[in-house]
């Protein structure tokens, strides 16, 4: 069974454990009601993890209420700012001061090589085909 809990659909917010770091990922548009699942899951969690990744780069639309309310619980709800870590550009909505902000950069256009590039690594295989 896969450790969801019920949002507007069962597989906006998943989580797991590891190395005592609380991962949460969320998909989806973020409105108020699952902000306030959101906050109430961090809530029952924070003492049994030391850091806490939210993973927000499946997030489609942050409604400001909504971030602005995670916003306000990580300010104000005990969690050491330094504690809580969120991984992709929607952590710029919601993140409170002294949490990180982790951005990726998106993947790079995989090469397609036709075997005419310079320093071809795959030359050899093409002709020797």
């Amino acid at each position: 069974m896969s450790p969801t809990i019920p949002f507007s659909s069962p597989s906006s917010l998943s989580h797991r454990f590891s190395h005592d770091n609380l991962h949460i990922r969320l998909k989806g548009p973020l409105e108020m009601p699952q902000a306030e699942e959101l906050v109430r899951f961090l809530q029952s969690h924070q003492e049994s993890c030391q850091r806490i990744f939210l993973d927000v780069r499946g997030i489609t639309h942050v409604q400001p209420d909504a971030a602005e309310n995670i916003r306000t619980f990580l300010q104000q709800g005990g969690i050491a700012g330094e504690r809580v870590h969120f991984k992709g550009e929607n952590g710029f909505l919601m993140a409170a001061t002294g949490n990180r902000i982790l951005t990726v950069p998106a993947p790079k256009k995989e090469h397609a090589c036709k075997g005419n590039c310079p320093n071809c690594r795959c030359r050899h295989e093409k002709s020797a085909a």
